[in-house]
């Protein structure tokens, strides 16, 4: 059963990045609600998840992460999709610092392709902080790339827990 949220998340992540792709202007507007909706179920599935595994904390963190998230943009579109660049960066910083708590607490840190992602989503979501106006115009690309990273490693997670 676990496995199974583990793949049903990183598909709902992969449609949120590849949706962002497709429509790289549009999403920027009509796509916020949508995307709130999915990062609410994605944070349900998370906190579902936190009672089947180890890492209770972590998974609970983020998930809460993730409804709060999802719902600034499912009930603020139109003002979250003005300022969308700057809670994307928020949001990937808050669940990369907690990935790499978690990598250190679980002593799984290393060079191995956990703790590089979380380095990665470290490292793009300052870069988006520290440079919101740059990455407004990246941002379709920048959001699109980094959701289907958080896929492709919640597969990876589906088989390594």
């Amino acid at each position: 059963m676990v496995k199974f949220l583990f793949v049903v998340q990183s598909i709902l992540l992969a449609i949120i990045g590849i949706l962002f792709f497709v429509y790289p202007i549009q999403s920027l507007v009509n796509l916020t609600m949508i995307c709130g909706i999915l990062a609410i179920v994605a944070g349900i599935i998370s906190i579902v998840k936190a009672f089947k595994v180890d890492r209770k904390g972590m998974f609970i963190f983020n998930g809460i992460v993730d409804i709060l998230f999802g719902l600034i943009l499912w009930f603020s579109p139109i003002y979250s999709s003005e300022v969308f660049v700057i809670f994307f960066g928020v949001w990937g910083l808050i669940r990369g610092i907690s990935l790499l708590y978690g990598e250190f607490h679980y002593k799984t840190a290393g060079f191995n392709i956990s703790t590089i992602y979380t380095i990665l989503v470290i490292i793009l979501s300052a870069l988006v902080i520290l440079y919101p106006v740059i990455a407004l115009a990246f941002t379709p690309i920048i959001i699109g790339v980094y959701l289907i990273l958080m896929a492709i490693f919640e597969l990876y997670l589906c088989f390594t827990l």
